[in-house]
């Protein structure tokens, strides 16, 4: 097989359009492949590049060290060439040159290439057509980037375009799509995927169609995704720049519709006059230092998007969007039409062409299962076995199944899912191989025949840090059937196992129930409900791990005899029909479990009668499973491949929470029922790229939905808890602070209590809004306490009391009465301040204003409360906005708060968390407010400001926020706040509740943990809360950092040791240091956790212990 690499010498000619030599190092690999031609003889791997990229990034050296023949041309010797035929490269791109250069080219190539025949020629989007001519009889493979790969957290793609001698990849693509077949349920995973896609990815910012169109001018909007100004981009649109191509655009469409245009992260240009001074184009580059994601994020509020040859495309077609295409780019043809025909479409049509959707269908299904990680091509091996299955699909198959397929829709979707939650600011792509890739490459193997699956936590999954947590969990069913409380199903159940086991291989679950029956005498009907009860709960709580489910079914796509083996005393008819249900297509699929042939992996005897029933070569034979003595040790003893596919559980605990002296010991004593499923949708792929040294990757999604996802649906389930049974008839939840409770409260409402619970409503309430309210001196004096302020006298009028010095008649006519001094420190001026206040809201009070105020403000309580009995809930900690409301209304109104700060001993509040220390910064809160509050807050709304009426409603003055980093890295967050909620709520269902079967330490100690400065700065650095009542309203939501103890540098006089007191102090111990005492104390815990894992090694452990201590005493 020869196979030649080739970055074509006129595109990289050109140094101020595109710089190639990072593509030519990481995205063509011919090095990887270069290096399995020392294993494969037949195998001679090519490079033919210009001096200038191959002298970049030591290419050349690593190529030749890697048994590349490097076959280089200076830069001078095409020049020399285009120039003595009076030619450009653009007219060799455009294919716009004479016949006399086209055959001085092909001689000129031929003479560099020598007798060198290409099986396959690989280059990166562009490769002259006088190669083609050249090598008539070679496969041409496209590479190229697909529409999908910068949002999948850095890890770039690669899709390739198939040419062969009698199919161009530009004249059969596009009818060859329209061949696919789109199953029913391919299009429930596009959907799937489409959904993700609007909330997890598209999800609301601040920017939308008021913010593109603030005062409504156009009638459509038209998004023109920028492309990078190459000489591809002049062949496909025969325009030089995209101000030029925008200029013939507007002129193509009518006035009332806007260009919103984002700029290629490539284009250089700068300081375009026409984008900049048009008002028909809505330039969006202002964002993207904000959000990289913007052109992807504004789909949404588009009515159509225009192409060249953008690669947005795809995920415009995915949200639905009508695509118009201009010029002669291979994915024109995908479009709807040409722009000619863009208004009269938008004008007349409501709902997609079903031609339209049909075809867009199609290309995602084909993109999205024969695109591969380009890490997958950096595996030597299978570098090598991708390209030698081209070659025979290519002889075997029709054209669109040149490619091997390597992925799933659904499996994408969780590919997708798991990088969005690692997801963090670091720049670095992400290239390196993981041994998820090897895996993958069996699948094109054909020396591999067989593969095997070991079923629990390798192809389903449960939510539970440790198996025997199943048991627990249905406890309360149990009792419900034995009516006896204090007995112990769990611990009953745990020791029937252990006793149905004793000399035997392997048992069933009948066997353990007779053992379950014997020890509690329980009749037949009572044993039967409960097993059932057991079935059942492990059916509810079995999922697939996706990553798996995408691999059985492609191996059963590539032809390999698939069959499925596990340790279990569940019976087959039940797992075989829980696999069903979680999308395996097991027909035909043999399947081996232990109870039911007394033969067991753990000791090998099951492989053996595998081999034998089956008649398989073991050598040609991959077993796959998660346990490395059982799945893989004794597979190889047998004579069969294995792999470890970890366990997700095991891959999290490496995380930095689960060590003894920071969440260790808290994690270990409480059921985790939450902390099971977080590790199945994390490490899903085990081998998933996670940074160690953190807690949560720097990930914002990651803080969302690890940290204050738990956290968010424990205090909502405290808080259902409180008021369920109450009479309450609505609770409010108080603006910003109750944004995230409040929409996890209404989703639990629908999905469990089929909205029995009280009504959920978000009221606008703020300070600012209720500053009215505080009519006498006594509320006034107290809104004054509660303040403590670096703001001079001015500013801290302003922003407590809203009264602006400066342009308010009565407050300039007090401050010279008063001769108040306004540049003053206000906590030094309280007294003065004070007497200010009082003076001033009395004549205020005289205009009527503070009197309208607060009528407006009754008003709005009453329209949304309805004389119904309420309670308010907010985030804390003190409750002055409903005490002042409850003054106001002259009402009672129950307050239930997230964290109360004591400042009354009584003041009817129910708080989920009174203020405390943090186990982890002596001295400090449990955490900082200003954190829980942003991150909990609507981010996308002003503060209330007020209330004002129309003519049949009082209604709140609130304003969209700015988009700000901090601003969108809190919307991501909250986004995976609410769906861990939503994960928990679907796959515990009515045991739900069980979240809070635990210490809430579980949910507030990690919190505490990143709030300490402790791991994950890079990310906790990036959000800034705003506190007015500081001059640099910018403050942190994390600790500052420890301070270093400070080493002397001045070399320190000895003192001589008194002789009287050293005769009294024999033998004196020396301090140990801390790092010694953490030493000791890490070994304590370590070598006490051994001793403890049974009853006896315990006794042992405490007998020591205890004479130990005696000694010491």
């Amino acid at each position: 097989m020869q196979i030649l690499y080739y970055m074509d010498v006129f595109i990289d000619l050109d140094k101020s359009i595109d710089e190639r030599s990072f593509v030519a190092k990481f995205d063509l690999n011919a090095d990887f492949l270069g290096r399995y031609a020392k294993k494969e003889k037949d195998l001679k791997v090519t490079y033919l590049a210009l001096d200038s990229v191959l002298e970049k990034r030591e290419i050349r050296q690593n190529l030749t060290k890697n048994n590349v023949t490097v076959i280089n041309i200076s830069d001078s010797e095409i020049k020399h060439i285009l120039d003595y035929y009076d030619t450009t490269v653009e007219m060799i791109i455009n294919n716009n040159i004479s016949t006399k250069l086209k055959e001085h080219l092909t001689e000129f190539f031929r003479n560099k290439l020598g007798n060198l025949n290409p099986d396959v020629i690989i280059y990166w989007e562009y490769c002259s057509d006088i190669f083609s001519e050249l090598f008539k009889d070679s496969i041409f493979l496209e590479g190229s980037h697909t529409g999908f790969w910068r949002l999948e957290n850095k890890n770039p793609d690669v899709l390739f375009n198939v040419s062969t001698k009698n199919e161009k990849y530009e004249d059969v693509f596009f009818e060859s799509i329209k061949k696919i077949e789109v199953s029913p349920e391919d299009i429930v995973d596009i959907q799937n995927l489409k959904k993700y896609y609007q909330n997890n990815i598209v999800f609301e910012t601040q920017i939308n169609r008021k913010t593109l169109d603030p005062e409504n001018k156009f009638k459509y909007l038209i998004f023109y995704p920028g492309n990078f100004p190459s000489l591809r981009f002049k062949k496909y649109s025969g325009f030089s720049s995209n101000s030029a191509f925008l200029q013939f655009l507007l002129e193509r469409i009518p006035n009332d519709c806007a260009i919103v245009y984002s700029k290629h992260s490539l284009d250089k240009s700068e300081n375009d006059h026409y984008i900049n001074h048009n008002e028909r184009i809505i330039d969006i580059d202002k964002f993207s230092s904000i959000d990289n994601d913007i052109s992807i994020r504004i789909l949404p509020y588009v009515d159509a998007v225009v192409n060249v040859y953008s690669n947005i495309y795809m995920p415009a077609m995915l949200l639905g969007k009508p695509i118009f295409s201009y010029g002669n780019s291979p994915n024109a043809k995908f479009s709807i039409n040409t722009i000619d025909h863009i208004y009269d479409y938008l004008s007349t049509n409501v709902t997609l062409p079903s031609n339209y959707i049909d075809i867009s269908n199609k290309l995602i299904k084909y993109v999205l299962t024969h695109k591969v990680n380009i890490r997958f091509l950096r595996n030597e091996k299978n570098s090598f076995l991708y390209l030698k299955s081209i070659i025979k699909n290519i002889k075997d198959n029709d054209y669109i199944n040149y490619l091997p397929q390597l992925g799933t829709i659904r499996g994408y979707k969780t590919r997708l899912s798991q990088q969005l939650l690692f997801q963090n600011n670091t720049p670095r792509i992400n290239y390196e191989q993981t041994k998820l890739e090897k895996i993958l490459g069996y699948l094109i193997n054909d020396n591999i025949k067989n593969v095997g699956f070991d079923i629990f936590d390798t192809l389903l999954c449960r939510p539970l840090v440790k198996p025997t947590d199943l048991f627990y969990l249905i406890e309360e069913d149990v009792y419900k059937i034995t009516k006896l409380r204090s007995f112990s199903f769990a611990t009953t159940r745990i020791h029937a196992e252990s006793l149905a086991r004793q000399g035997k291989i392997e048992v069933t679950l009948d066997d353990i129930y007779n053992k379950l029956q014997e020890s509690t005498g329980f009749t037949d009907d009572v044993i039967s409900k409960i097993k059932n009860i057991e079935c059942e709960m492990e059916r509810q709580l079995l999922t697939p791990r996706e990553t798996m489910l995408e691999y059985f079914s492609l191996a059963k796509i590539h032809h390999k005899n698939v069959f499925i083996a596990s340790d279990m005393y569940l019976p087959e008819a039940l797992l075989k029909d829980i696999l069903i249900s979680n999308g395996y297509e097991i027909e035909k699929v043999p399947v081996y479990i232990s109870c039911e042939y007394n033969k067991v992996k753990h000791n090998g005897s099951l492989f053996k009668l595998i081999l034998w029933k089956e008649g398989f070569d073991a050598s040609k034979t991959l077993f796959i499973g998660d346990n490395l003595r059982s799945d893989v040790q004794r597979a190889v003893d047998n004579g069969l491949l294995a792999e470890h596919y970890p366990k997700a559980i095991d891959e999290f605990k490496k995380n930095n929470l689960f060590k003894p002296d920071v969440l260790g010991f808290v994690y270990k004593e409480n059921f985790l029922f939450h902390l099971g499923m977080i590790a199945n949708k994390l490490f899903d792929n085990p081998f998933v790229p996670f940074d160690h040294k953190t807690s949560i990757n720097n990930s914002s999604a990651l803080l969302g939905y690890y940290i204050f996802g738990p956290l968010v649906l424990s205090l909502t389930h405290w808080l259902i808890q409180n008021t369920k049974n109450s009479n309450y008839e609505k609770i409010l939840f108080s603006s910003r602070d109750s944004r995230v409770i409040f929409d996890v409260y209404n989703y639990i409402n629908e999905e469990i209590y089929n909205q029995q619970l009280p009504k959920g409503i978000y009221f606008y309430i703020s300070r600012t809004a209720t500053l009215s309210a505080y009519k006498n001196k006594a509320l006034r004096g107290t809104l004054l306490s509660l303040y403590n302020s670096k703001l001079n006298v001015k500013s801290f009028l302003d922003y407590v009391f809203n009264i602006d010095v400066s342009n308010d008649k009565i407050a300039k006519n007090l401050v010279q009465e008063l001769k108040l001094n306004l540049s003053s420190d206000s906590n030094k001026s309280k007294n003065e301040i004070s007497h200010f206040i009082h003076k001033y809201y009395d004549f205020a009070e005289c205009n009527n204003e503070v009197n309208k105020k607060n009528k407006h403000l009754i008003e709005y309580v009453t329209s949304i409360t309805e004389n119904k009995k309420f309670a308010v809930f907010d985030l804390g900690a003190r409750g002055t906005s409903r005490d002042i409301l409850s003054d106001l209304m002259g009402v009672d109104i129950p307050l239930f708060m997230f964290r109360e700060k004591k400042h009354k001993c009584e003041n009817d509040i129910n708080s989920y968390l009174v203020d405390t220390f943090n186990p982890f910064r002596r001295g400090r809160r449990v955490f900082m407010p200003s954190f829980y509050e942003l991150l909990l807050s609507d981010a996308l709304t002003s503060t209330c400001y007020g209330y004002e009426k129309s003519e049949s409603e009082v209604k709140p003055i609130v304003f969209p926020s700015e988009l700000t980093a901090t601003s969108l890295l809190t919307l991501k967050s909250q986004v995976y706040m609410k769906e861990f909620c939503k994960d928990y709520i679907s796959l515990f269902k009515d045991k739900w509740g069980y979240i809070n079967s635990q210490t809430r330490d579980v949910f507030v100690y990690p919190l505490s943990y990143l709030c300490s400065n402790t791991t994950d700065q890079l990310l906790l650095n990036q959000y800034v809360a705003d506190d007015p009542l500081y001059e640099d309203k910018h403050v942190p939501v994390i600790y500052p950092p420890l301070k270093k103890p400070v080493t002397a540098t001045k070399s320190v006089k000895k003192i001589a040791p008194n002789k009287e007191n050293s005769k009294k102090i024999s033998n004196p111990v020396p301090e140990s240091t801390p790092k010694d005492v953490d030493l000791k104390r890490n070994a304590f815990i370590y070598f006490k956790r051994k001793f403890y894992k049974n009853e006896i090694t315990k006794r042992i452990w405490d007998k020591g212990r205890e004479l130990y201590l005696k000694r010491l005493n």
